[in-house]
């Protein structure tokens, strides 16, 4: 077994991993923040009596946590990489390099989605990655296929 071996097995469950420890570091970052109370709701009358709510921020959302969420997002769309690789590897038995193919629309999909998979003749991989339909869906945001195009949108 070669070290890349190693990597192709090890590699998506240590970036899943990562991702999580990343997540979870965030969620505590973000409640502390909010126990922190950085904002408040203040109404406020304009002269012709129209009342309003306003929210106050009392201090800025930390600028690091943009660098965290992007650890998070890199690691989860590695770790798919690093599957589709291994799986398209192991059926074919190559050790071609292959990204998990994520399209906006349909029709993109259907068109170019699967054609290095099929050049190499991974046909339980491309069922595989058919099963998720990784394209966008509808406006559900919370639907697995919509969620990895936001994934892939936010990795690029």
């Amino acid at each position: 077994m070669t070290i890349e071996d190693i990597n192709q097995k090890l590699g998506p469950r240590t970036k899943v991993e990562r991702a999580k420890t990343h997540l979870t570091e965030f969620d505590g970052l973000v409640n502390a923040y909010i126990a922190g109370e950085p904002y408040s709701f203040a109404r406020h009358k304009d002269t012709d009596g129209t009342s309003h709510l306003v929210l106050e921020s009392h201090k800025p959302i930390p600028i690091n946590w943009c660098t965290i969420i992007g650890d998070i997002v890199h690691n989860c769309r590695s770790a798919l990489d690093f599957l589709i690789s291994l799986s398209a590897g192991l059926e074919a038995n190559t050790s071609e390099n292959f990204s998990f193919p994520i399209f906006r629309h349909r029709t993109d999909f259907e068109a170019k989605g699967l054609n290095k998979l099929r050049k190499y003749g991974c046909l339980r991989t491309i069922r595989f990655v058919q099963r998720l339909k990784p394209y966008e869906r509808g406006y559900d945001l919370g639907s697995p296929s919509n969620t990895l195009v936001l994934l892939n949108r936010l990795s690029v």
